[in-house]
């Protein structure tokens, strides 16, 4: 099963922009490839680290994902879950194996990044420290 649109992307790709993770369950099982690049080298685990989503971070990974892979900024997945302070992901990355010493183009790691961003949950997890867990307006909120 391929597909490519002008841009490059699979159709794993179109399930992870639209939010269908039932569409992706099903791509995943079908075997698709889920380490494709589209044309900005952005990849479907790209797509789930800018939405900070830890069980489509798993699930992509357990289907053979590539951790390190570089979109054309030269960042990885972990660039983006630091960056955007999403620390439970972050640090879901880093217990995968994540590399803390990867630099974007511009020289730049995820704990870089991070700090500049003022993201908070991601420094601490980033640096080991356990995350603390808290309920809000019946949400689980990592802190």
């Amino acid at each position: 099963m391929s597909y490519l649109d002008s841009k490059g992307q699979t159709l794993l790709h179109l399930a992870l922009r639209s939010g269908s993770e039932e569409t992706v369950a099903l791509l995943l099982a079908r075997g698709v490839a889920v380490s494709a690049a589209d044309l900005e080298g952005v990849t479907a685990l790209h797509l789930a680290a800018r939405d900070g989503s830890k069980e489509l971070i798993n699930s992509l990974i357990d289907n053979g994902a590539e951790t390190a892979a570089k979109d054309r900024l030269g960042r990885t997945l972990l660039h983006y879950c630091a960056e955007l302070d999403y620390g439970a992901a972050t640090k879901l990355l880093v217990d995968r194996g994540s590399s803390l010493s990867t630099t974007d183009n511009a020289g730049r790691t995820a704990r870089e990044l991070a700090q500049d961003a003022r993201s908070d949950r991601a420094v601490r997890a980033l640096d080991g420290e356990p995350l603390s867990i808290s309920i809000i307006n019946g949400r689980v909120v990592f802190l």
